[in-house]
């Protein structure tokens, strides 16, 4: 119980050296200017994809292995929570939503929500994966060798930070929430080391971070102005979205 609340601890202390960046960038306001990007920004995920290597490199068999022995140890024989397969998807998904609840933000700007939100799923998969087939190491469950990084909690802690970044700490501490209980599965599901789940967190939040670079230098090289609107399936009565640009 002792290494479950040292582990706590440290997901706390790494949750809130993000918000102590953010907050030195003016993370109080609503939503972040997209120029505000600075190397603070990159602290957060690069102690956590950081710390999660070293773990990986130097105390895969004692600490890896300490802590899936303690949460092993209070799992009941044969059980699992399957809630990971979905609670990864929220965080994302909790962000396209508020990206039509925005007050006064204007169908363009929901659309440059929306492309940036597409540009951090885009970004965390491909790094998830490339770092997958490079790391190439095996699952404590031995199923395969996609164990590092993480790429259920890259999705969601890139899904959280970018709720943070967008709507602020308000709805941001929500979305962690959802993040860091994603990571407790996939811990308690025998599907990763510790180590696997830290470095992904530290992917997502850093493909959230790349997103907001990204996305002026895809506007300007696209040359498009954005434009979406609601719509009514005449067919079905399902409300549907139109995503416009213009050349």
């Amino acid at each position: 119980m002792k290494l479950l609340k040292a582990i706590a601890v440290l997901l706390l202390s790494l949750s809130a050296t993000n918000a102590l960046c953010a907050g030195a960038q003016g993370a109080g306001a609503v939503s972040e200017s997209r120029d505000s990007v600075t190397l603070k920004s990159f602290i957060a995920p690069a102690a956590l994809l950081g710390g999660g290597s070293a773990i990986k490199i130097f105390a895969h068999d004692s600490f890896d292995a300490a802590v899936r022995e303690t949460v092993q140890g209070i799992r009941p024989e044969g059980r699992a929570i399957a809630a990971d397969e979905y609670l990864r998807f929220l965080p994302f998904a909790m962000g396209a939503a508020l990206a039509f609840a925005v007050p006064d933000a204007g169908w363009g700007r929901r659309g440059e929500l929306l492309l940036q939100t597409g540009t951090a799923l885009v970004c965390t998969a491909a790094l998830t994966k490339g770092l997958k087939l490079i790391v190439d190491s095996p699952r404590p469950d031995a199923s395969d060798s996609n164990s590092f990084p993480s790429g259920h909690c890259a999705l969601a802690f890139a899904g959280a930070e970018l709720v943070r970044i967008q709507h602020g700490w308000a709805w941001g501490s929500a979305a962690y929430v959802c993040a860091i209980a994603v990571a407790g599965m996939r811990l308690y599901n025998d599907a990763h080391w510790f180590s696997d789940v830290l470095a992904g967190a530290g992917t997502g939040i850093l493909c959230a971070q790349l997103s907001r670079l990204i996305l002026p230098l895809e506007k300007r090289l696209l040359k498009m102005d954005l434009a979406l609107t609601p719509t009514l399936d005449p067919v079905s009565g399902a409300v549907c979205a139109n995503l416009a640009y213009k050349f």
